[in-house]
């Protein structure tokens, strides 16, 4: 599954109706990422609306050690690919003020695992 940064999908959605040729609905999977807890949207682009399918988290325990929170997360993004079959998925862009690099590596570990989900997803 293409995975593209909210401000395309933004640009694509609200760019002279870019959404409004798919009649039968375009699929698209939100997502906030965080290694803590990561946020999720799924809305369908259905002939000019868009409507909300769901919305939620996905939480790790902190107590667990990175490589098990990462498979968690996995998880969970494909558990909500498979439910829901989207057609694309849009991953919040990382932002890290220079004071703290290690958050912007850490959330790069949690946008890995995602990109996986995706193209495992096809």
């Amino acid at each position: 599954m293409p995975t593209i940064t909210f401000l395309v999908l933004i640009e694509f959605l609200f760019d002279i109706g870019g959404f409004s040729d798919y009649t039968s609905g375009m699929r698209i999977l939100g997502i906030d990422p965080g290694m803590g807890t990561t946020g999720y949207g799924m809305i369908e682009a259905r002939m000019g609306r868009i409507y909300l399918l769901e919305g939620g988290v996905i939480r790790t325990k902190g107590t667990s050690e990175t490589a098990f929170r990462l498979l968690e997360i996995r998880k969970g993004i494909s558990e909500i690919i498979t439910q829901f079959s989207p057609d694309v998925m849009a991953v919040e862009n990382l932002y890290s003020h220079y004071a703290h690099p290690t958050t912007a590596i850490i959330m790069g570990h949690a946008r890995g695992v995602m990109f996986l989900a995706a193209a495992e997803a096809g």
